[in-house]
């Protein structure tokens, strides 16, 4: 019953929230702060943000036209919860002194690694190489 409730609360046909705003917030903040290169202070400045957004929709819900809408309305709630969660922890594994892993390169400019394209090295885009521990 709680499941059900949760997702009628966010079903808000009359919300000030739209699926397209939310949709172009939670796709520009994942872009610029947690694409493939991100910094420690985009990924910090960017958190409070997906908080607030997300608290919004909690509180507002998500508006929709007609019913075939409602299957974006919950994508795009889930979609701000996950953007969310990957800022509070990549900010947590940053600030613990991680770096570059994965999907993601952590940019720094007193970084130890240098960017490489197919003509050498991009000096504008130094980073943390990751770290043996993290292997």
């Amino acid at each position: 019953m709680a499941a059900v409730h949760g997702i009628n609360s966010v079903l808000n046909g009359q919300s000030p929230r739209t699926i397209s705003d939310d949709r172009a917030e939670i796709q520009a903040g994942m872009n610029d702060s947690v694409g493939i290169l991100c910094n420690a202070n985009d990924v910090a400045n960017a958190h409070p943000g997906a908080v607030r957004l997300n608290h919004e929709i909690r509180l507002n819900g998500i508006s929709f036209a007609d019913k075939s809408e409602a299957r974006w309305v919950l994508q795009w709630h889930q979609m701000g919860r996950a953007f969310q969660a990957v800022l509070a922890n990549l900010e947590h594994y940053i600030v613990q002194g991680g770096a570059s892993r994965g999907a993601r390169a952590v940019c720094n400019s007193g970084g130890m690694a240098l960017a490489q394209s197919r003509t050498g090295p991009i000096p504008d885009v130094c980073f943390r190489p990751e770290r043996q521990d993290d292997k």
